[in-house]
Formats: C-alpha cells, structure tokens, sequence
C-alpha cells in the first residue's frame, strides 16, 4: 500500500489519484490560512503607502497607482474569489500570480524610486520571497517558479532597465538569491513535511477506518447474535407460552368438554376422567371412580370389553365404537367410544386415552323417528283397506234397509238386526282405522281437564273391580285447553281400561294433571313436541308393566298382547292419533314388575279442524222423477244405489267411471238433475270428473261419496266450492235419501 504514496523528490508529489486527494486535503487545510495571509497581505502592501508619501512624495502618486490601483485590488480579487467553490481548481495559479505582481511591482517601484534611497524597496522585495513561499501555502513547484520569474525580472531590470552599479547588483543578487533559496528550501520542507503528514494521516486514517470497519463488523456481529439470542430466547418463551397455553386449552378441554375424556391402564383401571364422564357414568367423584373395574362396573356386556381390546390393540385405535354401558344408578346407556393407544419406546401398551359420548337421546330420537315412519307408512296401508272395507260394506249397508223392507217379519227381522249389528260393529272398527291412518279432526271447544278426570274417575269407581285403588290428583290452578271432549274422554277412558287390565291381583290407580313447561331441551327429546305451556295428565299403574320389546311397539295398529277376541289393538294407535291430532304428544315409561305411567301433554289453546256432526234422523223422503247419474266403480255399489233411488221414486243412469259419466252427461245434461260419484275410481277419478262436469255445466248439484272420509265435513272440505254435499262409505239408504233431498232442495251440505 505504501508504494501509492512515493513523492517525487523534485516536484513533491504523489501518483494521480494520491496526489488529488492529497491536494484537496490540503486545500481545506491551507484555505483558512490562505484568506488570512492575503488580508496580511493586503494590510501591510496598503500600509508601506506611507513609505512612498514620506520618502518619495515627488513620485507617490505614480508608486501609489502601483500599490492601490493594480496589486491590491488584484489581492482583494483573490480574497473574494476564495470564497468560490472554483477557487479550489485554480488557487495555486492564481495565489502565485499575486505574488508575482506584488514582486514586479516592487521591482517598478525600484525602478521609479530615485537612487540611492529606493534601496529601501529591496528589503520589501526579501518580504516577497519569505511571503510566498511561506505564508500562502502553495505548491512548492509554485512557490519557486514565483520566486525565480521575480528574480529574473530584478535582474532584466536592474540591469537593462535600472542601470545598477554594479556593486549594488551584486549585492543585491547575494540577497535576493540567498533569499529565495533559503525560501525555497523553507518551501520544500514545509510541503515536504505536510506530504508526510499526510501518508500518515491518510494511513491512519486507513487504520482507523479498518479499525472502524472492524468495529462495525464486531459491533454487527454483536447486534446479530444478540438479536439471533433475543430471537431464540423469545422463541423459547414463545415456546413456554405456548406449551402452557396447550396444556391450559388442555385442561380447559379436559373439565369443560362436554363429552367424557378419559386416560385408562390397559388391565380396566382409570387414571383419570373429566366431571362430564363422572357426570355420565352417575358417580359423585373422580376419586370414586378411580376405583371401580372398568370391565365389571361399567360394560353391560362383556363381549363389548372383548371386541373394544381386540380393535385398540390390533389397529392401535378404535373410532366411534358403540357400547353398551351402565350408570351407578344402574340407568342403561348407550356410548360410542373414539380411543387410542398410548405406547412406550419399546412399544407396549401402557395406556388407553380418548372421549366417551352419550348418545343415548340420540338413539331414542332415533327410535321415535322410525316408529312414526313406520306408523305413517302403516297408516296408509291401514287407510287404504279401511278404503276397500268401506267400499264392502257400503252395499251391505244400503242392502239392510231393503231386506227390512222385503222381509217385515220378525224372524227376519232377527237375522237382519245381527247383520247389521256386526256392520256397524265392522264400520266402528273402520272408523278406527281411519281414525289412525288420516288423523284425528275434531270441534274445538274450551275443557276444563278436571272435569273429565272427575267423570272417568267416577266411571271407573263404580265399574272396576274393588280390589284397585282409584286417586285423583288435580292442580287447583290447572289450565283449560281447546279439545274435543269426547275424543279426549275416549283417550282417559281407554288409559284407565288398559290400567285395570295390567293389574289383574289389584292394585293403585292414579290420574294425576298438572300444569307443565315443555322446554326446548324437553321438547327436543320428543319428535312431535313443541316448546310451550301444557297441561300433563299421567295415567299410573302398578301392574305387570312391559319389557322395553313391548313397549316400542305398543302405537302401533292391531298390536295387542290381549287374547284373541279381547282386543283389536287399536286403542293405542287411535289415543296416539288423537293426541297428535290436537297438537300433544304422548310418553310411556314402564318397567315390568313395577308398572307403567302414561303421560298426555296437550297444549294450552291449541286449534285443530273443526267436525260437523251429520243430522241423522228416520225421515226417508222420496223423490219426483228426478234422473240422478250414480258413478262408482263398484258394481255392488251401482245396483244397490239404483235399487233404493228407484224405490224412492228416482230416475237412475250409472257409470263406472269418469269417463263414461262424463259422455252420458254431455247428451242427458239438460235431464240429469244430481250427480252422486266416488272419489276414488279407475281411468278417471272424482276430482278429475268433478272438474271437467264443472266446465260443462257449473249449476248442476254433485255428491261426493269416499271410503276414506271419516265424515262428510271432510269430504266437503277437499272439494270446496264445486261439491254441494257428501257421504263417508259406509252409509245407509236413509242417509243417501236425505242428502240427494236435500240437495235438490238447494239445502247443500
């Protein structure tokens, strides 16, 4: 690196890049001294007028012009340029030009200045020399240039100007000459000395700059590793903070989760069990349960705890594995178990962890959405042959009344009475069923539930056997409802039949009604039960009661546990209907040996459908030689029809369909004055007929007749407007006189 810095010994100075740089150090160095040396300068030129008014006062105005009009102005033109950012370019050339005019023009003033006293100017001449080579900081090579074109000029004109004596020029010369050689070696040092202030400047600020580097590289390297230690000392409490917040979610999952989790050894012990498993499995601690067997305790069925241990150790877990589990309360419930293995480093078992969930309501929901699947889909094959079974017995019906009239004796009259007791009786049993498959619609009217206990208690009092007990328990403020009370009254009725026959050694009886609040986590335990006020009626016996294969089935329709010819198995299906049909829901709980509890939530002002009561009575008006069309696509149904209209003093056509009808119609429209057809037909049905009729002729009076129709209010419902009248199968002739009467009559419905 020192090899950039070897001065050339005549010129003093550096290699190209050294030297610039040298010279700009220098100059911000010397500028200073510079601007000071010219005021000097300036100052003491200005001051040595004085020498010329008092000395030379023939010439001082010529000496003046000289020193005032020429050199210092041009020395103040330097000082002011200085201040020049291009002063730096050219400051040696033109400080050097100012020494030379200041030394040419003391020479002048030799010249002008008469001998011998001008003498005294050769002295301001040896000022120059020290000046300029000393206090204005130039360039040594400068500096002498200066010195020497001064000297030169001395000697041109002293010697061809001037016409010194010789004497005076020699001595004069040893001055100047020794002058400006002791100038320019004061010079030489003076730069010499600064270029090597300079190397070492430069070199140690070279050193220092490394040493700086050094020190921000340590510094960096300090800052980076701190910063790398802060880092990794806040990942590590990032780390800490996390664990501790995983084992708080942990423990926060732990003792809040909703489902059991639990930790167990692989021989059935626990080690530990969050309050929602010892909630579940009904004990009172941790500790308690900490000390029970797993497989005795707790599994139901041993195959469970097989089949649980073959899958955890053969797949290392076990995924919603359903079991079948018992409480301390010995309360049954039904779990699905999500577990895994936990295993040493050697591979063993050593634990088995996971959560238990109660599904329990679940399965029951569950149960109870299949039994009313399976009720609807049950309904509707009991729907459809109540249909068929009216369709058969309508005609037996109708028949009845024509044998009576035929055969007016009493024995006949006998046999006819029988048939038609079983009729009805066959007819009650499809109304049942109809009762069942569509539902219950029923005339609303306010109740009062005490009221009806008080009857059916009374009514059980006097008719069950003395050996049962019978109590009434009603709440003093219980609440009305909106019913039907002969519906409801069949339901009580039927409850406390059913109560008296599982109690064949006797027993207690009770119908306790309460008010209660159904609310949305009871409610959600029911399929058909809505949040809201109630009033709970509970039927109580304490008989054989019924095993829970028993008790799933017990809505269902012609399900019976009664010997043959003691009961349909409707009773239950028809109550479950009725219930529902006024917007309540039905409960059970039994166990056998111990009895069983109905319980009846109905509504407090619940609306159903209204029901009209059909006004029967004996009258069988006859007709005027009216043509009705008849449309059925039962035969039976078609002669005996016609046979009691014609008797009655009617026309008849038939038809057995839509189709037909509806041809005979457009040619007799202006003869036919009803039109009886059955909803329910082959090619066209009634609606269908219905509507094309309408569209012919929108006046002609029509009667509907159904086999599904539990009473003639709902047949007129489904059809509206263009049905003026309606008649439930089976019906008799007295009843299919007075409604097509009544019609004609223009008295519809």
């Amino acid at each position: 690196m020192l090899n950039q810095f070897v001065i050339n010994r005549l010129t003093l100075s550096f290699p190209k890049d050294v030297e610039k740089t040298y010279q700009q150090a220098n100059y911000k160095q010397s500028l200073p001294l510079i601007r000071k040396a010219l005021l000097i300068g300036i100052a003491f030129y200005s001051v040595f007028g004085i020498l010329d008014y008092w000395i030379f006062p023939e010439v001082k105005h010529t000496l003046w012009i000289i020193r005032y009009a020429i050199i210092v102005p041009y020395a103040v033109f330097i000082y002011l340029i200085s201040f020049s950012i291009k002063f730096a370019k050219y400051y040696n050339i033109l400080t050097a030009s100012a020494i030379l005019l200041a030394g040419l023009g003391i020479i002048a003033m030799i010249l002008i200045a008469p001998s011998p006293t001008n003498s005294l100017y050769y002295a301001g001449l040896i000022l120059i020399f020290i000046y300029g080579y000393t206090l204005l900081k130039i360039r040594f090579i400068w500096a002498s240039t200066t010195g020497w074109l001064i000297v030169l000029a001395y000697e041109i004109a002293a010697i061809w100007l001037g016409e010194t004596p010789l004497t005076i020029l020699l001595s004069n010369n040893f001055f100047f000459l020794g002058g400006n050689i002791i100038g320019m070696f004061a010079s030489y040092s003076i730069e010499s000395y600064s270029r090597q202030d300079f190397i070492k400047a430069y070199l140690l600020e070279n050193e220092k700059k490394k040493v700086d580097t050094l020190n921000r590289d340590l510094e960096n390297s300090v800052e980076k590793r701190t910063e790398q230690l802060m880092h990794a000392n806040e990942e590590l409490i990032q780390e800490m903070m996390e664990r501790r917040e995983a084992e708080e979610k942990y423990l926060t999952l732990f003792e809040e989760s909703k489902d059991a989790v639990f930790i167990t050894t692989p021989e059935g012990r626990f080690l530990d069990l969050n309050p929602a498993g010892v909630e579940l499995l009904g004990y009172s601690s941790r500790e308690e349960i900490l000390e029970i067997d797993i497989a005795r305790d707790i599994y139901i069925n041993p195959e469970d705890r097989r089949r649980f241990e073959e899958l955890i150790q053969k797949q290392g877990h076990v995924k919603d594995l359903e079991l079948h589990c018992e409480r301390k309360d010995g309360k049954r419930i039904t779990v699905l178990e999500t577990a895994t293995a936990v295993r040493n480093k050697e591979g063993k078992i050593i634990a088995y962890q996971g959560i238990i969930r109660d599904i329990t309501e679940k399965m029951e929901l569950e149960r109870q959405l299949f039994q009313s699947q399976k009720m609807e889909s049950i309904g509707l094959l009991a729907g459809g042959i109540a249909h068929d079974l009216n369709n058969v017995l309508a005609p037996i019906t109708m028949a009845i009344q024509l044998l009576q009239e035929r055969f007016p004796d009493d024995e006949s009259n006998k046999l006819i009475e029988a048939l038609r007791s079983n009729v009805d009786r066959g007819a009650d049993i499809v109304g049942q069923v109809l009762t069942f498959a569509r539902g219950v619609e029923t005339e609303l009217s306010i109740l009062h539930i005490k009221e009806l206990i008080e009857e059916i208690t009374s009514i059980a009092q006097h008719t069950f056997p003395k050996t049962i007990e019978i109590v009434a328990e009603i709440a003093d403020d219980l609440q009305t409802i909106k019913g039907n009370a002969t519906q409801l009254h069949q339901v009580l009725l039927n409850l406390c039949v059913n109560a008296r026959d599982a109690m064949k050694e006797g027993g207690r009886l009770s119908i306790e009604a309460e008010n209660f609040t159904v609310s949305e986590e009871f409610a959600s335990k029911f399929h058909d039960a809505k949040p809201g006020q109630y009033v709970k009626i509970s039927v109580i016996d304490h008989g054989i009661g019924m095993p829970p294969h028993i008790l799933e089935r017990i809505f269902e329709p012609f399900f019976t546990t009664k010997d043959t010819g003691k009961g349909t198995g409707l009773g239950l299906s028809v109550i479950h209907s009725i219930i529902k049909g006024h917007n309540g829901f039905i409960d059970v709980q039994s166990k056998v040996g111990k009895g069983s509890n109905f319980m009846v939530y109905l509504p407090v002002g619940t609306t159903v459908i209204a029901h009209q009561e059909s006004d029967e009575t004996e009258e069988m008006p006859g007709g005027n030689n009216e043509l009705v069309l008849i449309i059925d696509d039962e035969e039976s149904m078609r002669i005996l029809s016609k046979e009691i209209l014609e008797n009655y003093h009617y026309r008849t056509i038939t038809a057995k369909d839509g189709r037909e009808a509806l041809a005979i119609y457009r040619e007799l429209q202006s003869e036919i004055k009803v039109i009886m057809t059955d909803l329910m037909m082959p090619e066209m049905d009634g609606p269908a007929t219905i509507q094309a009729v309408r569209g012919i002729n929108k006046k002609v009076p029509i009667i509907a007749m159904s086999g599904l129709a539990t009473d003639e209010q709902n047949l007129l419902g489904d059809m509206g407007e263009n049905v003026q009248a309606s008649i439930a199968k089976p019906f008799s002739a007295g009843t299919l006189l007075r409604t097509i009467h009544r019609v004609i009559q223009g008295k519809a419905g």
